[in-house]
């Protein structure tokens, strides 16, 4: 078994190991829930609460919290995660002061079926979700 990566886990300093917990437990949570509640009512429910402390707006900070949110939905979960990292990283970022407009679009794919995306933008820039070919994606929603 290869634990390279607990290796490196437990190298890190004590709060960037909360921090990727934290982050962990978020994505397998919104996971779980978008399966069992309405959307409407879970991006309520995110809105009310927070993920972490209020912190002051840096964006090396919000650049770690984004890398970190990308690396770990991949890894956890690879396939069909862009609603759940996007929910999760509007969540944490928006409590550090980084406010993010979070897109839905679709396109038709290679086997002409409908295929949809989500990500994350501030200031017009991708933060979370960035496909090399977003830009096949027609925007239908904004939030």
């Amino acid at each position: 078994m290869n634990l390279k990566w607990l290796i490196r886990f437990l190298k890190r300093p004590i709060y960037q190991q909360w921090l990727i917990l934290r982050i962990s437990a978020s994505i397998i949570c919104v996971r779980v829930m978008l399966r069992f509640v309405p959307f409407k009512r879970l991006l309520g429910w995110m809105q009310r609460s927070s993920p972490l402390k209020k912190m002051s707006f840096d964006a090396d900070n919000a650049q770690y919290l984004s890398h970190n949110i990308e690396v770990i939905g991949n890894f956890l979960i690879p396939k069909g995660l862009c609603l759940t990292k996007a929910l999760v990283g509007r969540w944490f970022l928006n409590q550090i002061g980084y406010e993010t407009t979070m897109h839905f679009g679709v396109r038709y794919g290679n086997n002409q079926q409908l295929e949809a995306h989500a990500w994350l933008e501030h200031d017009g820039e991708i933060v979370i979700g960035n496909l090399v070919d977003l830009e096949s994606y027609k925007t239908i929603h904004v939030l």
